[in-house]
């Protein structure tokens, strides 16, 4: 199994499009169960959103 994780600084370099468009996007993602976010403490600065996407989910998609 496979465990897809991004931020929204990757996503944003993968898609072109900008950070705070991907953060929106992702956040809508977790907003509708489809992923889930968790916070990565670095060693210095702010802490980084990981998110996860959501496998298994009931309704069989």
């Amino acid at each position: 199994m496979q465990t897809l994780e991004a931020t929204a600084e990757l996503v944003s370099k993968e898609t072109g499009i900008s950070r705070s468009t991907a953060r929106r996007y992702l956040a809508y993602l977790v907003a509708i169960g489809e992923a889930v976010a968790d916070l990565s403490y670095g060693v210095v600065g702010r802490p980084e959103r990981v998110y996860r996407m959501v496998s298994g989910r009931k309704d069989g998609n």
